[in-house]
């Protein structure tokens, strides 16, 4: 069973707004960096939360999933994901990215 990934990385994620940072630790995780499409990224206090969407090992796009990256280490929701990892993921997103409404 695949588990999340959770990837500590040696990136700040100082200055407001700034998710470059971010977003490569993100792509530290994927098959095809270079392919990564990302939406409805935004910053909540010092964590970088939204969705990214790359290519998988056979040069498919996978779907948009989940992340949040917080003091440089990366969770991104695996496509296959099920059970309680998945549940635990849900809840950790759920906390460090609350929606904006």
């Amino acid at each position: 069973m695949k588990r999340f990934v959770i990837a500590a990385v040696g990136l700040g994620l100082a200055g407001c707004g700034n998710t470059g940072p971010a977003k490569e630790a993100v792509g530290d995780q994927l098959k095809d960096p270079s392919s990564a499409q990302f939406k409805e990224v935004r910053r909540v206090d010092d964590v970088v939360c939204g969705e990214v969407n790359a290519k998988n090992s056979f040069g498919a796009y996978e779907g948009f999933r989940k992340f949040f990256v917080v003091d440089g280490a990366a969770a991104v929701l695996e496509p296959a994901e099920e059970g309680a990892a998945k549940e635990y993921f849900g809840v950790a997103f759920s906390l460090r990215c609350p929606s904006s409404g």
